[in-house]
């Protein structure tokens, strides 16, 4: 969880300065998903989902 906390900040710094379109914020979501496919060995994206709910974190097209 704590590497979570320091990556997320890393990989939005900077964002909210650019209009990004829907293919780069999907681009954002899909690297936040292949990391937490890989923190929990799953390749199940509800397993990720469910993760990322009860781990309080929004992927970053529901963000910015």
């Amino acid at each position: 969880m704590e590497l979570i906390i320091q990556i997320m900040p890393t990989l939005l710094y900077g964002v909210e300065c650019f209009n990004l379109n829907k293919a780069e914020l999907q681009s954002l979501d899909f690297t936040v998903n292949r990391l937490f496919m890989k923190l929990f060995n799953t390749s199940n994206i509800t397993v990720v989902t469910d993760c990322q709910y009860f781990f309080g974190l929004e992927l970053s097209s529901s963000i910015l």
